[in-house]
């Protein structure tokens, strides 16, 4: 059998103009597209927690070519790092809630000069 695919295009007019696309309206998308961003940073952070865990608790062995007996510089490096990353994901995490308030009215974006609004690129 021979199906017919139906497509549609959006122009870039369309687009500015809020056209609705999949059934949606523009700020749904746009709050969909965060939520799942939101998500896969919380899963980066906890698969980061697990990994600084194991660090900690010895499951992981680092060893050199050369097998010298002290890695303490490298498990504490790398402890760093992950530690470094954790916190990156929780502050994108913030980020991208104060956004999601933003777009669903709970919270306002302030007109003060001095504060600065919130806003991602996705």
């Amino acid at each position: 059998m021979n199906d017919t695919l139906e497509t549609s295009t959006l122009s870039v007019d369309d687009a500015i103009n809020g056209a609705v696309i999949f059934g949606k309206a523009p700020d749904e998308s746009r709050q969909a597209a965060l939520g799942s961003r939101l998500d896969f940073y919380r899963q980066e952070r906890d698969l980061v927690r697990s990994y600084v865990d194991a660090l900690d608790d010895d499951v992981v062995v680092i060893t050199s070519a050369e097998g010298a007996a002290d890695n303490t510089f490298g498990l504490a490096h790398l402890t760093s790092v992950l530690l470094n990353y954790a916190t990156l994901m929780s502050e994108r995490m913030g980020e991208l809630e104060v956004e999601l308030k933003i777009l669903d009215g709970t919270l306002a974006c302030c007109e003060d000069e001095d504060c600065a609004c919130v806003t991602s690129t996705i």
